[in-house]
């Protein structure tokens, strides 16, 4: 017997970045925290990214079904999108997700 436990219900539940510079000698980037959210009945290990200008990271990230996880990503440059599942993982409503980044979103 199958034991069906849905589809996950994805969501980006918060984004913020933070800019680490100490002076033009000590550049180290920007650190980018992000939290994932799942609704849905199953866990997923979906793709997370996130692009800075011509650069993007992107790491695996598990989360719980009915929970969340966070994140902290370091970057190169000032952040500018996060995406989260890029639609090869099947969910409830969309399979892609995506957080474009104001520059009065950065911190």
């Amino acid at each position: 017997m199958l034991n069906d436990q849905g589809l996950p219900d994805l969501s980006i539940a918060g984004v913020t970045s933070r800019d680490l510079s100490g002076d033009l000698a000590h550049k180290t980037g920007w650190l980018v925290s992000v939290t994932a959210r799942n609704d849905g009945g199953a866990a997923a290990e979906v793709p997370l990214i996130i692009r800075s200008g011509t650069f993007s990271t992107t790491r695996r990230l598990l989360v719980p079904a009915y929970g969340q996880i966070s994140d902290r990503v370091l970057v190169e440059a000032a952040p500018t999108q996060v995406l989260l599942n890029d639609g090869t993982t099947p969910e409830v409503r969309t399979s892609q997700h995506q957080r474009d980044l104001a520059p009065q979103q950065q911190h």
